[in-house]
């Protein structure tokens, strides 16, 4: 190229980026989800999150904040939907924050599979996390199990799918514990003593001494439930 040529061909990108971030600021969908095949777009498009992400710690938690999330998420979609239907993987902070998003909106069925892909492709937590992605999703999942749980609604099928997942995925040992700890609760509550004596003894061999399962109270219980009714078939073995 002559000089001219590269002057020409830098303004042409620096007119196209600007109108690009013009487009972005007035929330064109479609400018948004084209970005996913253009590395340069691409880098436009994280530094308008930036800029939304900025806008999103000045706000404080309530109706206001998650409706932004909501603004958000729709706005950003059209660019994961077209990243995760292409075979190119790179570092796509954009993915990573659309999923944390879903699951405070409590759209758990549209984030975790989601979640699943971006922990494949060993994406990185937002900066400021000091947890690494995969810990993070346990974390947000377990927290929507006890939520749920505790307002008497199912955690199925996605607490075990995660719970299935859990080995295979880099976290440390005291989420093992908490999700193992949890499934023997599930199991004690609905009377299925084996599975809840099972549970619970996993959840103590991932106990730590800084973090301990205290499950052994209800271990006892489950252990005496499991050797009464062995001793009440007996008995009634013997009198048959």
């Amino acid at each position: 190229m002559t000089p001219f040529q590269q002057h020409k061909q830098r303004v042409q990108k620096e007119l196209a980026e600007q109108q690009q971030k013009q487009k972005l600021a007035a929330g064109d969908l479609t400018t948004a989800a084209a970005t996913a095949n253009d590395y340069s777009a691409f880098e436009v498009l994280k530094n308008n999150l930036d800029g939304d992400l900025k806008t999103l710690s000045g706000l404080v938690q309530g109706d206001e904040k998650q409706a932004k999330k909501k603004s958000l998420v729709e706005f950003y979609m059209g660019h994961v939907s077209e990243y995760l239907n292409q075979a190119e993987v790179y570092a796509n902070a954009v993915l990573v924050n659309v999923i944390l998003w879903l699951f405070d909106l409590g759209r758990i069925a549209e984030a975790l599979p989601m979640a699943k892909v971006a922990i494949e492709q060993q994406q990185s937590s937002p900066a400021g996390f000091s947890r690494n992605l995969p810990t993070v999703v346990a974390d947000l999942v377990l927290e929507w199990c006890d939520k749920q749980h505790s307002q008497g609604h199912s955690v199925e099928p996605v607490f075990s799918e995660v719970l299935a997942l859990l080995h295979g995925w880099p976290v440390p040992d005291v989420v093992k514990m908490k999700y193992h700890k949890f499934a023997g609760n599930q199991a004690f509550s609905e009377g299925d003593m084996p599975t809840a004596v099972s549970q619970y003894e996993q959840a103590i061999s991932f106990e730590s001494a800084s973090h301990k399962a205290q499950v052994k109270t209800k271990l006892e219980k489950a252990r005496a439930a499991l050797s009464g009714s062995t001793t009440a078939h007996e008995q009634e073995d013997e009198t048959d």
